[in-house]
């Protein structure tokens, strides 16, 4: 589970941004006032995200995981090219399928907590279980705006 958790925690300072990039590019398309102010909400959260998982990705590095820096240069160079040579079609779909499966793991991290992180750093628990709250907390943005 440790493994799990640090692969996913690398993407989060690249993939959150992107996202992030995305939604906004498309509210100036969206009329509904509603809608915006959600498209708000869930930027405010995915820039928190990001920037708490970058944290631990450093964490990480100054512990020895020596790949991190190649990691995270090929994940920024991924998402540049997606967000650069893809249509906002194409990018607001992407974000609605990442968010949909955030919105089921982070369920499935809440619902069985106990067993998952029985034996992890309560500061990793927080830092992930948090983050999926706020998941499913802005879980229909992303289809929404999609949409």
């Amino acid at each position: 589970m440790s493994h799990i958790v640090n692969a996913a925690s690398l993407a989060m300072p690249y993939l959150e941004p992107y996202l992030i990039r995305t939604m906004r590019a498309a509210r100036p398309l969206i009329d509904d006032e509603t809608l915006q102010a959600d498209l708000d909400v869930y930027v405010k959260q995915e820039a928190t995200h990001y920037k708490q998982h970058k944290r631990f990705n450093n964490t990480l590095s100054k512990k020895g995981y020596a790949c991190i820096t190649e990691l995270e240069s090929r994940l920024d160079t991924d998402y540049s090219k997606l967000e650069n040579n893809r249509s906002l079609k194409f990018n607001l779909a992407y974000a609605e399928g990442f968010e949909s499966m955030a919105l089921a793991l982070g369920e499935i991290l809440i619902e069985d907590r106990d067993e998952l992180f029985a034996d992890a750093a309560p500061s990793v628990t927080l830092l992930v279980l948090w983050h999926f709250v706020e998941e499913i907390e802005h879980k229909n943005v992303a289809y929404d705006v999609f949409g």
